[in-house]
């Protein structure tokens, strides 16, 4: 028997082992090669072939972050959310983009708060553009959803700025809607945080400056912020900036001229005041009664105007039916059913806001007394239909004829006195005794609306107070108020709660913003400041139109603009003490 050589055996367990070995093989280079592939058809959005892909890779490398972000992110565009828990299990890796994915899943479920330390703890620095912007979009919808409403705002602020040129502007409705919502005081306490963020401060500023809602504030904004996105947005760079040649049709002669050239001077203020000259005005006369009022139209039309603002007397706005539609905006400057513009100062809005002031202070059972007439059953139903839909009560409502100068049987029987005389005599009937009693007015009042004009108050509120209720509160419209500072007239008025237009308070808080002396408005100052603020609207219509909580501060009142394209005037309110007129919140 032949015997090997030992060298020889080793020799050949060496080669048969090599060949054992030399079966399939993976190299290094075609697993990096893979997951190449698989990334890059990740990031062009394939995301089903993505997720085949991915998946056994990471399976094979349950460490490679990059895999992971991918295969989270792949889940979650393809919806998979039962895929995303089963990861979220099996891995404890974070980053920021897994903090991102998180966030997302959890507002599925309308619980992504809960994340929001997370992410605003994330470095924005190492995050790219796409990531960025799903950061600063999920993260302000977490604000939102916290009731965190300024921290929203300034996510999306950012965000917006993201966006290509054309879709900025319509982001820019939403984020001027949701500033006008915030307090001022909140905007003050945040703006000074983004002195090293200018496109966050310049949109804040903005916002604390009511969005150049009178003309010192937008001059000062645009020479500190003139190339700024706000100043491009708000302040008359788009919109009607175009409307430069505008007719105003108003009655310039006859009974009503005084009221018309009140809004003429008005205007002509307004214009003097404009820093850029950018309005041309044409005043028409409409006549007394609108007799002018064909010609008038005809000649605007005529001069190829931009705009028309007008008329102001009822008589002529029911003459434009008659006439073809016209191709340029129109703002009427009174109440009307047609498809304007409408700015008034409307006297039913007021004694809706009186409404609304009288059920805030806690009123829940008034009163309503008001002179005889058309315009007091206005007023009158106008502040009843308010009142009631609040939830409140109204327990009379009593018309007193202004001719009389005596109410005081009317008004015993309507504050309950008549029966609370009758009780007294009834019990003394009883008792058999001389009871010294005094007439009570019913405790079921809690208030008294008076919508009135000087005179009528002047002897009402006298007589309220003789006969004994001088404790219930008195609410009126401005048109309580004379304009005059007039001490002796005005005393007995005292207690008397009202609303007031910016001009019709003391002067001294417009004094800093007007660019002339308000002390020379002598009369007719409402019909002043509707001609004044009637100007200013003219570049701010098309901007307030489309924002919910567009405003303009004006001598009329804080202007915004409901959905039928009426200018809503909020007012401000003053009490009568002493004579005078103090300013309240």
């Amino acid at each position: 028997m032949k015997v090997l050589n030992p060298q020889l055996v080793i020799v050949l367990l060496v080669l048969m082992l090599s060949a054992c070995a030399t079966g399939p093989r993976r190299h290094a280079g075609d697993d990096d090669l893979r997951v190449e592939k698989a990334l890059s058809v990740y990031h062009q959005g394939h995301y089903f072939q993505a997720a085949d892909l991915l998946r056994p890779l990471w399976q094979q490398d349950q460490a490679n972050l990059e895999l992971y972000e991918a295969l989270l992110d792949t889940y979650y565009q393809l919806g998979e959310l039962p895929m995303i828990w089963s990861l979220q299990q099996q891995s404890d890796l974070h980053s920021a983009k897994i903090t991102i994915i998180k966030a997302q899943v959890a507002h599925i479920s309308d619980d992504c708060q809960q994340n929001l330390t997370a992410l605003s703890n994330i470095d924005t620095m190492a995050l790219d553009r796409d990531w960025l912007q799903r950061l600063y979009r999920i993260r302000s919808v977490c604000w939102y959803a916290a009731d965190e409403d300024l921290a929203a705002v300034i996510d999306r602020i950012r965000l917006t700025e993201m966006m290509p040129i054309e879709e900025q502007w319509l982001a820019y409705d939403d984020i001027v809607t949701d500033l006008s919502g915030i307090k001022t005081s909140d905007l003050i306490m945040r703006i000074g945080d983004f002195s090293d963020e200018p496109l966050v401060e310049g949109w804040l500023e903005a916002a604390y400056l009511n969005f150049g809602s009178d003309g010192e504030s937008t001059q000062l904004f645009l020479q500190d912020w003139p190339n700024h996105p706000a100043s491009r947005y708000f302040f008359g760079y788009q919109g009607f900036q175009q409307l430069r040649k505008i007719a105003v049709l108003l009655p310039l002669s006859g009974r009503f001229s005084g009221a018309g050239l009140a809004v003429q001077r008005g205007m002509l203020t307004a214009a003097a005041d404009d820093f850029e000259q950018s309005h041309q005005l044409l005043f028409f006369d409409t006549g007394s009664d609108g007799e002018n009022m064909a010609g008038a139209w005809y000649s605007a039309q005529a001069a190829n105007v931009d705009m028309v603002i007008g008329p102001l007397d009822k008589s002529s706005i029911e003459q434009l039916t008659l006439f073809s539609p016209p191709t340029v905006p129109v703002m009427l400057l009174n109440q009307s059913d047609q498809d304007f513009y409408q700015f008034t100062l409307s006297p039913e809005a007021e004694a809706r806001q009186v409404a609304d002031r009288m059920w805030h202070d806690g009123l829940r059972r008034v009163m309503i007394f008001a002179p005889s007439g058309d315009w007091g059953q206005r007023m009158s139903q106008a502040f009843a239909n308010a009142f009631v839909a609040l939830g409140g009560q109204i327990i009379n409502n009593q018309y007193f004829n202004q001719n009389e100068r005596d109410y005081s049987a009317v008004l015993r029987q309507s504050l309950g006195l008549v029966e609370s005389q009758l009780r007294a005599k009834n019990l003394q009937s009883f008792l058999q005794l001389n009871l010294q009693s005094e007439a009570v007015v019913s405790a079921d009042i809690d208030g008294i609306f008076l919508p009135s004009n000087p005179d009528f108050a002047r002897m009402m509120v006298p007589q309220l107070l003789f006969n004994h209720a001088g404790h219930i509160p008195v609410y009126a419209t401005s048109h309580i108020y004379s304009g005059q500072e007039d001490k002796a007239m005005n005393n007995d008025l005292s207690g008397v709660v009202f609303t007031a237009s910016p001009i019709q308070l003391p002067p001294n808080q417009l004094r800093e913003t007007l660019n002339f002396d308000l002390q020379m408005v002598a009369v007719n100052r409402e019909l002043f400041g509707l001609g004044y603020d009637a100007l200013l609207l003219v570049s701010r219509l098309q901007w307030m139109s489309r924002i919910t909580g567009g405003r303009l501060q004006g001598l009329s009142g804080l202007l915004s603009m409901k959905s039928d394209k009426t200018i809503q005037r909020e007012l401000q309110w003053a009490i009568f003490d002493n004579g005078g007129i103090v300013a309240i919140n």
